[in-house]
């Protein structure tokens, strides 16, 4: 019973890290899809500057929003392709470094059957596949949820669309909207209650019927992690638990 209270408490803790530390979204894609035009319509203002010709972004531009209550820090990265220059690799370098470090992509294309690049449909985080300029073609704003993350129809140039991504991505993360299930976790508070959790896994029980200071061991080693987060256990506790263990003078 206390390791599916765990269970479900973590749970909660992984949308509170999620909650207090933000997200980091990079957006990527070919050259002149409309990445940047795209930043300027989440960000509300131009912030980035918007040109036909492919290759205007040579260098990462960060800007952190508020969406629907959440930070998200949102990456404008130079256009992916084969740079003639060396400032435009260098440019394409540092975006596919910021891409490893995101919690997820804006991959945006122009077409329905632009593919994924290579370099982006090998990530595990969460993709959401963005077609932007729809007003060139007519369309209207949708999104249709995919195993990756979503595809999402917007015109970034005329702001159509932008409130649905919005709403898709904090929908993605289960981030919409105030919870009562979740708390304000740190990371240090999720890792804490993981241990506790491995150390309250008996799946091996029989093995502690013959050697019970094994399960005695586990149970304290949960205990402990558990007075962490209660501010029972403080950084002396932990010394004074490691020096008791010794014999000094021999």
């Amino acid at each position: 019973a206390i390791g599916d209270q765990l269970v479900q408490l973590i749970a909660k803790a992984v949308h509170g890290v999620k909650l207090n530390n933000g997200l980091d979204i990079a957006i990527v894609g070919r050259p002149n899809v409309g990445k940047s035009t795209l930043l300027n319509a989440l960000a509300g203002e131009d912030r980035a500057i918007v040109s036909d010709e492919p290759g205007t972004t040579r260098d990462v531009l960060s800007m952190d929003l508020e969406i629907g209550g959440v930070l998200v820090r949102i990456h404008d990265t130079a256009g992916l392709r084969d740079a003639n220059n060396a400032v435009e690799r260098e440019g394409v370098r540092r975006a596919k470094l910021t891409i490893d470090q995101s919690d997820a992509v804006f991959y945006v294309v122009t077409s329905q059957s632009d593919p994924l690049s290579d370099y982006v449909a090998g990530l595990t985080v969460p993709i959401f596949t963005i077609r932007n300029k729809i007003d060139l073609d007519s369309l209207s704003a949708s999104v249709e949820p995919r195993p990756e993350g979503a595809y999402i129809q917007i015109s970034a140039r005329y702001g159509c669309g932008i409130d649905l991504l919005r709403t898709t991505l904090l929908d993605h993360f289960d981030l919409a909207g105030e919870s009562d299930n979740t708390f304000l976790a740190r990371d240090r508070h999720l890792n804490a209650l993981r241990c506790a959790l491995e150390a309250l896994d008996f799946d091996h029980a029989q093995r502690y019927c013959d050697a019970p200071e094994l399960g005695a061991e586990r149970l304290r080693r949960a205990g402990y992690e558990l007075g962490t987060l209660t501010g029972e256990y403080s950084s002396e506790d932990l010394l004074g638990d490691i020096f008791s263990t010794f014999c000094i003078g021999k």
